[in-house]
This record gives C-alpha cells, sequence and structure tokens, in this order.
C-alpha cells in the first residue's frame, strides 16, 4: 500500500479519532510522544 492510497478512514473519521487520542492523554497526563512509544511508533508517525 503506497502512502497516497486511501487509509480506509474518512477524514471526518480520522479528525474523531485524533480527538479521541488526545482527550485520553489530557486524562492520563501523557505526551504525544510516550504514546507513540507504547504504541511502537515514531512520534511523527503517530501525530500524523
Amino acid at each position: 500500500m503506497g502512502e497516497n492510497e486511501d487509509s480506509g478512514f474518512t477524514v471526518l473519521e480520522n479528525k474523531s479519532i485524533g480527538r479521541n487520542f488526545s482527550m485520553f492523554r489530557k486524562l492520563r497526563d501523557k505526551k504525544a510522544v510516550e504514546v507513540a512509544d507504547y504504541l511502537g511508533l515514531k512520534e511523527a508517525a503517530y501525530t500524523k
């Protein structure tokens, strides 16, 4: 799968997922890099 191919999520779904992760991070007092590390991702991939 190339970078330009559709991930299967709509833009609206991606924004909703992003908001959920952001809310989770605030509730747990976690930085983006901490969540990315836990998921096994680099911070840039997680924030994208």
